[in-house]
């Protein structure tokens, strides 16, 4: 458990969820939240999902009212939208301490279960290859994080790329890439970023090449890269926390394996959502900010949500694919 454990609590960036899995494997489903980490989780307040409308023109973005779509005392988090833009998947957390799989219908304003196991899984996303099936990090039995694979109902899990293991995070590079966010294998080593070949045939990844490493001291947000902009055919862009005071967002061709920066983060945020034509977006505190990667030599303003949605602040986002919603994980304070 503490192997797990360990690279989860060195951060405030980031959230509880890392480092709660490995208290629930060593718990039955009936088992109640221990009052240390009901307390711990109390004084870093709820993080709830926030959905607002986006409206772009050539020169501007203007962003909605942001609407709660959890509406719950606990812990909600990793969103990410369907291929239809029509629903949003994401993890919850219950009392049981364990992590499931929900899908959020937005024409309907409906939640559905999808996933209900005795292992946590945390990172839902549509797999590329088929357009229905989900993709998880899940917490094994022994703290094993690895890549598997939900029907679209949460039926017939498969463990996917089974030698791949230590998975904290992943981004889907088109439907034949991922990289993943791998933690250490000790205490001093840090985190790191993998470029690995995914093949939907080939789920266990048999005779595949082993995923390469890129870069250590990394974020947990990893994305395509826009071709507008990629410079590629094919760019993963990832967060380099190169000291406490400069985090660099950066590419990674994906081919060659060559890395360039492209800009600073907003200061001290690591989460960010790319639109197609090269803009953007991080969120800090209750503020959303926009640059364009490579017109804007600054970071703006195009959201205020204080006194909107309370005290908090922005962590996660998430972007439909037709860029019309965004969602927004917010931890608010109590």
């Amino acid at each position: 458990m503490l192997r797990f454990l360990y690279p989860m609590l060195i951060a405030a960036c980031f959230s509880l969820a890392c480092f709660l899995p490995a208290f629930a494997q060593t718990s039955s489903p009936q088992t109640a939240m221990p009052s240390s980490i009901r307390q711990s989780m109390q004084a870093l307040g709820d993080l709830e999902l926030f959905l607002v409308d986006i409206t772009k023109s050539k020169s501007s973005i203007t962003i909605g009212k942001p609407v709660n779509i959890t509406r719950r005392a606990g812990y909600d988090n990793q969103p990410s939208f369907t291929p239809d833009n029509r629903s949003i998947l994401y993890v919850a957390m219950r009392e049981d301490m364990q992590s499931d799989v929900f899908r959020y219908d937005i024409k309907d304003s409906a939640t559905t279960q999808i996933t209900k196991t005795p292992e946590s899984e945390y990172t839902p996303t549509v797999i590329p290859a088929d357009g229905k099936s989900i993709m998880v990090v899940r917490v094994e039995a022994d703290s094993t994080q690895r890549l598997w694979r939900f029907d679209a109902n949460g039926e017939n899990p498969t463990m996917l790329l089974d030698s791949t293991k230590r998975v904290g995070y992943y981004g889907w590079l088109g439907a034949s890439n991922l990289g993943l966010f791998v933690l250490g294998r000790s205490r001093g080593e840090g985190f790191s970023l993998q470029i690995s070949p995914f093949d939907a045939e080939n789920p266990h990844g048999t005779g595949l090449p082993k995923p390469d490493s890129i870069e250590s001291g990394i974020g947990r947000c990893i994305r395509r890269v826009p071709t507008s902009i990629a410079g590629s055919p094919l760019a993963a862009s990832f967060v380099h926390k190169i000291n406490d005071s400069l985090w660099m967002i950066k590419r990674v061709n994906v081919k060659n394996r060559i890395v360039s920066q492209i800009c600073p983060t907003v200061q001290g945020a690591e989460d960010y959502a790319w639109m197609q034509n090269g803009t953007l977006i991080m969120g800090r505190d209750l503020k959303l900010y926009a640059r364009h990667a490579r017109k804007d030599n600054t970071w703006r303003e195009i959201a205020d949500f204080t006194g909107v949605i309370g005290k908090g602040y922005i962590k996660r986002l998430a972007l439909s694919p037709d860029e019309k919603r965004l969602v927004m994980v917010v931890q608010e304070k109590p």
